[in-house]
């Protein structure tokens, strides 16, 4: 499993640093946001911070706080179990590949904390890598589409189906304020 974490940081870094290569919007602003989150099969409502970019305007350092929800079966029933899921990432500044379009990629860190209702650990580790779309609607305000995976070894053992969570494919969904510029 450490092999898919390192994996997924080089892959995010990867997209990042391809991604800058090409023109890049020049917002120098940072960026709030209200997300939408699946992860395999998780659910999860979060906040987001992204810095004003920096290095010649080529990234951006996000951080992201998630509350999760994992469904798991405990003694034949379904159960939905809240677990805090946190990030910190470098993403290349968005690049325009239409009037109203821009691509950027991101790679990074998860640290999670996972309920006691169906978890022995305290805490779990992750790497992630995503490609996110901003669809502008407004000069500053957008929404977005983002992609990825992550990668943890978090497991549910206290639960009957013993499933991997926080792993996996992730979907967010969002809408993003701009301050300054």
């Amino acid at each position: 499993m450490n092999n898919l974490k390192v994996a997924l940081i080089i892959l995010g870094l990867f997209s990042v640093i391809t991604s800058s290569m090409a023109q890049e919007i020049r917002h120098n602003s940072t960026r709030v946001a209200y997300t939408l989150t699946e992860m395999q099969g998780d659910f999860g409502l979060g906040f987001q911070i992204e810095s004003p970019s920096f290095l010649h305007d080529a990234i951006t350092i996000k951080l992201r706080a998630n509350q999760m929800f994992l469904s798991y079966d405990l003694e034949g029933k379904n159960q939905w179990g809240p677990y805090w899921h946190s990030s910190v990432g470098i993403s290349s500044n968005p690049v325009n590949i239409s009037e109203r379009v821009a691509l950027y990629g991101e790679g990074g860190a998860s640290f999670i904390i996972p309920n006691s209702d169906f978890s022995t650990s305290d805490s779990e580790w992750a790497g992630y890598g995503l490609f996110g779309f901003n669809f502008h609607f407004a000069p500053q305000f957008c929404y977005f589409l983002e992609a990825g995976a992550s990668g943890s070894g978090a497991k549910a053992e206290k639960s009957d189906n013993q499933r991997f969570y926080a792993n996996g494919f992730i979907v967010n969904v969002g809408f993003k304020i701009m301050f300054g510029d």
